[in-house]
């Protein structure tokens, strides 16, 4: 990432900071299996569709897309009563 913060180059280094957040799910489920990590992937996976759109990488933001919604039925479940009105909203998008 060093090259393409030095070098200007917008994407790369956007796509590269995305990477390194893509493992931190990863390492709250070793130590604490939690909805923090997978609230973590949630965010990771709407980035990464974002830079897959920017690039018109479909099957890629399709993947991901698969993933997010895999990963929030399983979320979805596991929060509160109190927050069932955003769960709702996110649901209907």
């Amino acid at each position: 990432m060093d090259r393409q913060v030095k070098g200007k180059r917008v994407y790369e280094t956007r796509s590269g900071a995305n990477q390194l957040s893509k493992y931190i799910p990863d390492a709250y489920d070793i130590f604490r299996p939690s909805l923090a990590g997978n609230i973590t992937k949630l965010g990771y996976l709407g980035r990464e569709m974002e830079l897959n759109a920017e690039r018109a990488e479909w099957k890629s933001a399709k993947k991901n897309l698969d993933t997010t919604l895999s990963t929030w039925s399983v979320l979805k479940t596991k929060i509160s009563n109190t927050y069932i009105g955003d769960i709702s909203g996110f649901t209907a998008l």
